[in-house]
């Protein structure tokens, strides 16, 4: 029987080949969206679920509480693993957990010069972590750790450096160009979902990692996880985490809090050690605009399906004339949704693979489809066909079967008898709703995102490339001669060194004590090094004081940022001149200058009190201030330069407008998502709205051809089609205006610094959306005015 039924239903869809092409086209982009979306969401769900007893493992947390509540932090102090893992019973492994990118790798094989490396992903790890993990050791184990020179290398890494993993194991290489190293272990390359991108590991607390070994200090960048023991009580363990913390900081504020692993990748309120946080407001956007989008991919059948319910009136009428029942012919319609549904998820789940490796580029992201897990992908398919079939079909099925037959057999059955034009209204109304919201969405994204790019951030970042120097004094007493020789190439105008560019997230954040007061601030402050000519490569101005006194590259005087002056309640610049400055009860100096605020990160948040002094030892980076005329020549000197005074050491740079741009990476990516997902929106509701204006235009073919030879112009048959729709339109923008305006100032205040949403957002997307209205039903409402009334006025 259901075999009958889907015949029957494969004639119909046959017979009506526009009808069943706008339903399959509609449907499958909506699915292919759900797909895609579904994919991103396992890939992330599934980060770090491989670790065996993940339920008990956590991550360390702290907060600090200052005047402004509590600051949260993912940096640890280093003595803190130690500590953990003798003074806590409560945890069966304990691991600090560091990483450092862009180190300097030499390996000498013997065979002609040795080959240099610039590796990411170096971690810092105790033996316990490899214990709480899944990673896989194809040789050696994490006992190797004990040795401080001894490293454990992934399989991708050891390939690189030595052609093949197993002629990686035994050998040795320089790492930073300080310590000869040898390969203890390989690993497995780390998995695709997982935070943990381990390429080279070292014990931790090595003195490759460096950091202040000290527990007011933290040092961004290190971690520390934990696996409790089985049955450990969380109260207990954060009481007993507490009580440590205030035995080796009395005075302390800090309060340690556990993290679990589900929650790392995910909690937009810390960073973590891939960079990557997918908060759990941009989950649920996702879900939000897959549902959104499947939905009106549903309305569009809803809407043909009871718009052609007239032309199907007399079929109805047979076949309950010959003694259909009301419940087969619900099946019968069913089986014709259920046909075009299951098409819809095959040519769907296509397009979506197809499209797959482009949203990893969009996204960063490695969803991979051989990594996937295939049952829940099977299952969400067939969950999908279900709900779509369901979703789309019912409502017609139980209005198209409902004829009264001699109604349906005298051809008395309309729009209006079945009910269907005010529920195809306010279907049309519910899909301009969902493309106006994701419209406005885009709008604001990218308004947001201009803001950004054109908002002043108090220094000037154009034109100026960073070179990273390498961090041994031997090659810091370099940077002078270097300097010298730069300076003497054209297209290079100003020379600076420093520990960090203007606005980055490698600060220093710490406490002082001001003009001899016994207590310290309870606030972070930014501390940066940068000598003389850091303020005169990127134009930043002095509101009081001057600049150092000397060029000398030792820590005597302190310079500070406006917002410092104001945290400290001074209400003018020049107060602080002179006034002495105590950090870490090390450097008590006076302040000699004050300037104008800049964005140490980025608009993300407020501008942080800032203290410079210039110091040598931390200087890690060159600016270097270029000639827009001679960019390439300077570039070439540079590199040619660079590598004459670091040989061992690989050359690389960045310019710093790229590395600003770097921080609204994910607001890119999402204006990108809003405008793919705003664009699916549109074209399904013009395919719906398309499907509607060709039903119109038969079912008023007569009523059009008597105005035309009544006299009415193109411009009025145009009219008669776009009024109701235009209507329609404005109708959903007034709905869907208001619920926009709500979510995205939502979205807005995790922003210090925000575009404001004006007049213009709306006017834009109502603006668009008749527009669209207006294009796709003039298509087909053109064809029909200019059609020959004498043709339509024969039809019978």
């Amino acid at each position: 029987m259901f075999r009958n039924y889907l015949k029957i239903a494969f004639r119909n869809l046959k017979r009506n080949k526009s009808y069943a092409i706008i339903n399959i086209a509609g449907l499958a982009t909506g699915i292919a969206a759900c797909v895609l979306i579904f994919l991103v969401l396992q890939f992330h769900l599934s980060f770090d679920t491989f670790h065996p007893e993940v339920g008990r493992l956590y991550r360390v947390v702290v907060a600090d509480t200052g005047t402004n509540g509590p600051n949260l932090n993912d940096a640890i102090s280093l003595p803190m693993p130690e500590a953990f893992k003798n003074e806590l019973a409560q945890f069966e492994y304990v691991s600090g957990v560091a990483t450092t990118s862009g180190d300097q790798i030499l390996v000498n094989d013997g065979k002609g010069d040795p080959k240099k490396f610039s590796q990411d992903n170096v971690f810092f790890v105790d033996p316990d972590f490899f214990s709480m993990t899944g990673f896989k050791f194809l040789a050696g184990d994490k006992m190797v750790l004990t040795d401080p020179n001894n490293a454990i290398l992934s399989r991708a890494t050891a390939e690189r450096m030595y052609g093949s993993w197993q002629n990686a194991l035994g050998k040795s290489f320089r790492y930073r160009n300080r310590q000869d190293c040898k390969v203890a272990a390989i690993i497995e390359n780390p998995p695709a979902n997982t935070d943990f991108n381990i390429q080279m590991a070292f014990r931790h607390r090595n003195t490759y990692f460096g950091g202040f070994d000290d527990w007011i200090s933290i040092s961004s960048g290190s971690n520390l996880y934990v696996r409790l023991r089985p049955g450990v009580s969380h109260d207990l363990v954060r009481r007993e985490m507490r009580e440590l913390v205030k035995r080796h900081m009395s005075d302390s504020k800090r309060t340690p809090l556990l993290q679990p692993m589900s929650e790392v990748h995910f909690d937009d309120r810390y960073d973590n050690l891939s960079g990557t946080v997918v908060s759990r407001q941009s989950r649920l956007t996702l879900i939000l605009i897959g549902t959104f989008l499947l939905i009106t991919a549903c309305v569009n059948f809803i809407n043909l399906a009871t718009a052609q319910a007239v032309s199907r009136s007399c079929e109805i009428g047979v076949r309950k004339t010959l003694g259909s029942t009301r419940r087969q012919l619900v099946i019968q319609f069913m089986s014709e949704m259920l046909l075009i549904t299951v098409s819809a998820v095959v040519i769907g789940a296509i397009i979506a693979f197809i499209v797959l490796p482009f949203i990893n580029v969009l996204l960063e992201s490695r969803v991979n489809l051989g990594d996937a897990k295939i049952w829940p992908l099977l299952l969400f398919l067939v969950l999908l066909t279900g709900v779509v079939t369901l979703l789309s079909g019912f409502y017609p099925a139980i209005v198209l079967s409902g004829f009264n037959p001699v109604m349906a057999l005298k051809n008395r059955i309309t729009a209006k008898t079945i009910g269907g034009l005010s529920l195809r209204r306010a279907l049309v109304v519910f899909q301009f709703v969902i493309a106006q919201m994701l419209i406005i969405g885009t709008l604001v994204v990218l308004n947001q995102m201009d803001y950004f790019r054109n908002t002043p951030i108090g220094y000037n970042k154009e034109s100026v490339v960073n070179v990273p120097i390498p961090p041994d004094s031997a090659s810091r007493s370099r940077i002078a001669v270097l300097r010298q020789q730069l300076l003497q190439q054209p297209g290079i105008s100003m020379v600076s060194a420093s520990s960090v560019t203007p606005s980055d997230y490698g600060h220093w954040w710490s406490g002082f004590r001001y003009d001899n007061r016994s207590e310290g601030t309870d606030w972070p402050t930014t501390i940066k090094w940068a000598d003389g000519d850091f303020f005169k490569v990127y134009n930043i101005d002095f509101v009081a004081g001057h600049n150092y006194s000397s060029a000398s590259d030792t820590v005597r005087e302190f310079i500070v940022n406006e917002s410092l002056v104001r945290k400290l309640g001074l209400k003018h610049p020049s107060e602080i001149i002179g006034k002495r400055i105590d950090l870490w009860g090390q450097m008590n100096l006076p302040v000699v200058g004050v300037i104008k605020d800049f964005h140490s990160s980025s608009l993300h948040n407020h501008i942080d009190p800032i203290l410079m002094s210039s110091a040598m030892r931390q200087y890690r980076v060159l600016n270097i201030r270029l000639s827009v005329a001679n960019v390439k020549p300077a570039m070439d000197a540079i590199e040619k330069y660079w590598n004459a005074a670091y040989p061992d050491y690989s050359y690389s740079y960045q310019f710093l407008d790229d590395k600003v741009a770097s921080f609204y990476r994910e607001e890119q990516q999402l204006a990108t998502v809003y405008e793919i997902f705003a664009g699916i929106a549109i074209f399904i509701s013009c395919l719906g709205l398309y499907g509607l204006v060709s039903f119109m235009a038969v079912q008023r073919k007569k009523e059009m051809g008597i105005r035309k030879v009544l006299g009415a112009s193109v411009a009025n048959i145009l009219y008669l089609f776009s009024r109701e729709f235009t209507v329609l339109t404005g109708i959903a923008f007034l709905i869907s205006a208001p619920i926009a305006w709500y979510f995205m100032q939502s979205w807005q205040q995790d922003f210090a610094y925000r575009a404001p949403m004006g007049v213009g957002v709306f006017a834009i997307a109502i603006l668009t959306s008749v527009l669209i209205a207006w294009i796709t039903v003039g298509g087909r409402a053109l064809s029909t005015a200019f059609s020959d009334p004498v043709k339509s006025l024969k039809t019978e």
